[in-house]
């Protein structure tokens, strides 16, 4: 009786509620760190009367999980000011990018630049990024392989389905397509 229409339905917004304000907490936390509070309050309210937001982000549920996710994450990169192993902001931010990574395998793209500024800033920061990578983000691949195999009942990588899927088989083109110079004609306007 766990499957009812009901339960199925609600249980996935109360789900992406909780993930939702979970980035919301983070998104004040990351704008006061960066501009102050009366910016983080300011934004905040900007957020949470947003049409865009309030009408398609809340009903797109995984772009939603994906974005308050990464915010979480962004605050936790805001808070990395010396490389040093273990360093708790940096296994969140890694856990984070990791679920994220593992829901969407293309939200991976945009965190190899800001490891890279990162390592740049100092290459200090090269062996606690390894070391995190090691110790959060492939025990986290493993466990989803495992679970997601168990489910299938056959061995199940998703990122090597996402690709097979997107490059090999190219189905992404159906759902729309820009040329390469899409966002740069963009800027111009």
């Amino acid at each position: 009786g766990m499957d009812t229409n009901f339960l199925v339905v609600n249980s996935m917004y109360v789900m992406h509620c909780i993930v939702w304000s979970y980035g919301d907490y983070h998104f004040y936390k990351l704008v006061k760190l960066l501009a102050g509070r009366k910016c983080a309050v300011f934004t905040m309210m900007v957020s949470l009367t947003s049409q865009t937001v309030n009408r398609y982000v809340s009903r797109t549920s995984m772009n939603g999980i994906e974005g308050n996710l990464a915010i979480a994450a962004l605050y936790y990169y805001s808070k990395m000011n010396k490389p040093k192993y273990f360093d708790p902001n940096l296994q969140k931010m890694t856990l984070l990018i990791s679920i994220t990574f593992l829901a969407r395998s293309s939200s991976l793209a945009a965190w190899i630049p800001l490891a890279l500024f990162k390592i740049l800033e100092d290459f200090n920061f090269f062996l606690p990024i390894l070391v995190a990578g090691l110790t959060v983000t492939v025990p986290a691949c493993i466990i989803s392989v495992l679970i997601d195999s168990y489910y299938y009942g056959v061995l199940t990588i998703p990122q090597i389905n996402f690709v097979h899927v997107n490059v090999v088989e190219n189905v992404s083109k159906y759902f729309g397509y820009d040329p390469w110079y899409f966002y740069i004609k963009g800027f111009g306007e």
